[in-house]
């Protein structure tokens, strides 16, 4: 079966090549910049320009491919995993399953947990009880915070 060739079919595909040849020059534009071996220069006006020129300074050993530590002898295989994480999957089945046919057969009620807790208070002696402690100061706490918060001043 023929294809069915259009008016402007050669004109299209020479289109096409031109487009594709020109988006690769494009790419190819900045390759220069990319790959210079110089780096890029440091903002002066940077928090951490000084670190980094220290940084970039610094005598690094380089490392070598013998440095690189050996694997590790004692990891499980991949087939442990997935038994491991099979087996947690049962057991949450299973505990889903006990629970829906174990329902719990008490309803909390807040008033008697509040009197079973004040008689569990009631039984420690008064010399071993601690004191409650005062709210934590959340006031001056949100103040702090809010002073760490505040912007640095615009650069002069």
């Amino acid at each position: 079966m023929q294809a069915i060739q259009t008016r402007f079919g050669g004109n299209i595909r020479r289109i096409g090549l031109a487009a594709g040849a020109a988006m690769l020059v494009a790419g190819c534009a900045d390759l220069g910049r990319v790959m210079a071996v110089n780096p890029q220069p440091v903002d002066p006006n940077s928090a951490v320009a000084e670190q980094v020129r220290a940084a970039s300074r610094a005598d690094v050993k380089t490392p070598r491919f013998r440095d690189v530590p050996p694997l590790p002898k004692n990891v499980r295989p991949a087939r442990a995993f997935k038994t491991a994480v099979t087996e947690s999957g049962r057991a949450g089945d299973q505990l889903t399953t006990y629970i829906a046919a174990n329902p719990p057969s008490l309803a909390v009620d807040p008033a008697q947990t509040e009197a079973f807790a004040a008689a569990e208070r009631a039984r420690i002696p008064a010399d071993q009880r601690g004191v409650a402690p005062a709210p934590a100061g959340s006031e001056e706490f949100a103040a702090r915070l809010r002073e760490l918060a505040t912007p640095p001043p615009p650069p002069k």
